[in-house]
């Protein structure tokens, strides 16, 4: 069975009631800073890569801005020190400086240049997916903060490009930034495979239970996945679809692979147990995991911190890679 449409899920449409015209951009410097609506950027996780289109629209417009590579690149960490703070602590000479003193600051238009640089090299070797040194000169940032840096520069972009930053722009540089993020970011560490492990060991004694929730959720987040268990259509309820065995048997299968897909984490060459769960398809990852990370947050509540919630992220990339490829060998 064929993997179908996917749903566009890299960017939020800009949307505008009748007859009236609203600025959907967020507030300028002075206004309060709102992570609300900031754009969620994530890694590209279909199985098709960037389009020769997107690649000439991110092209074609950052041609409209690089002449003025300082000034963007000071905005560019102005806006993001005020929707990440936190990121103050890898550039001390910041965290005192108020906005308008930190954009006539020499350090900052210095550091701002020399990223807008790097982002340009980047842009000019789009169509040399195999160069990734600029790339990784961007890994300055902790992977974790990947989606703040992207946030902050669609938000420069949009700044600068004006009606030019249209939808269509906006999902090309998403999707470019999501390929040029997932080669900054590292695999996961030691300490948030042990995060994972440990927290795992807090809700294995109830697999079916968990496997079952897991799918009662998939279902509701993405209704199209119901076309790979036909069995599961009919069930017109929670209820209904919580207590049919064969449902009970499906998450018990699935969890004991993730199960015994975490206990190889110290072992990455042992792929067997991730490639089972590529029953998926590859562009159905994101709502997996998605269900995965609910129903664990459910059942540990509390214990399930922001610093666990990343591990599970983290490793689960790992797994969802891993997926794809078991996907691929199976297909050939």
């Amino acid at each position: 069975m064929g993997c179908g449409g996917s749903k566009t899920d890299v960017v939020q449409q800009r949307q505008q009631p009748e007859g009236k015209s609203t600025d959907p951009r967020p507030p300028a410097d002075g206004d309060q800073a709102s992570t609300n609506n900031t754009p969620d950027i994530v890694v590209n996780e279909s199985e098709d890569p960037v389009t020769d289109e997107q690649i000439s629209l991110v092209q074609e417009t950052w041609s409209i801005v690089k002449d003025d590579l300082e000034q963007i690149g000071v905005e560019f960490y102005v806006r993001l020190f005020k929707e990440d703070p936190e990121l103050l602590k890898l550039f001390p000479y910041m965290e005192d400086q108020s906005t308008h003193v930190m954009k006539i600051d020499d350090r900052v238009k210095r550091k701002g240049l020399v990223t807008m640089q790097h982002v340009g090299m980047a842009v000019a070797s789009l169509n040399d997916p195999a160069s990734l040194h600029h790339y990784q000169k961007l890994s300055t940032f902790c992977p974790r903060k990947t989606k703040s840096v992207g946030a902050a520069l669609l938000y420069t972009l949009d700044k600068h490009l004006g009606v030019k930053f249209t939808t269509k722009v906006k999902e090309a540089w998403t999707v470019v930034y999501g390929i040029v993020a997932e080669n900054c970011e590292g695999p996961a560490s030691e300490e948030q495979i042990s995060l994972v492990q440990e927290t795992w060991n807090i809700v294995k004694d109830g697999l079916e239970q968990l496997g079952v929730e897991f799918y009662v959720r998939l279902f509701k987040e993405d209704p199209e996945l119901l076309q790979l268990f036909p069995y599961m259509e009919d069930k017109s309820t929670d209820y209904v679809m919580k207590i049919d065995d064969r449902v009970k048997r499906k998450g018990l299968a699935t969890m004991q692979h993730v199960d015994v897909a975490v206990a190889s984490l110290n072992d990455p060459a042992s792929l067997h147990h991730y490639q089972k769960l590529s029953t998926f398809c590859p562009r159905k990852l994101k709502s997996v995991g998605a269900a995965l990370l609910h129903t664990l947050d459910k059942h540990m509540g509390e214990k399930f911190t922001t610093k666990v919630k990343e591990a599970w992220t983290a490793v689960y990339k790992i797994m969802a890679e891993t997926m794809k490829e078991g996907a691929k060998a199976v297909a050939q």
